[in-house]
């Protein structure tokens, strides 16, 4: 009994800690790196969600530039052969 009413003291005076075991912080870390385990991460091609890209001004200047260079390609290509003709 003088056992019991030690351990009450000591608990009353050090306070109880009861708390859910979600709000630990090795649980929150945990939780953090769930979206990198490799169920998530490897998934089959048919369940990954795909959005479109928007059209970034990068992404039409590169398209522009594309499109130039396909225009002008048989254009470069006689004359690197006049010019591989003429060094001959």
């Amino acid at each position: 009994i003088s056992y019991k009413q030690g351990h009450e003291s000591k608990k009353t005076e050090q306070g109880e800690y009861n708390y859910p075991a979600t709000q630990t912080p090795g649980y929150q870390s945990q939780k953090k790196l769930d979206p990198l385990k490799d169920k998530n991460y490897r998934q089959h091609i048919d369940q990954v969600k795909y959005s479109a890209v928007t059209d970034t001004p990068e992404i039409i200047q590169a398209r522009k530039n594309a499109q130039l260079i396909s225009n002008d390609l048989p254009e470069i290509k006689k004359a690197k052969a006049n010019a591989a003709l003429c060094s001959d």
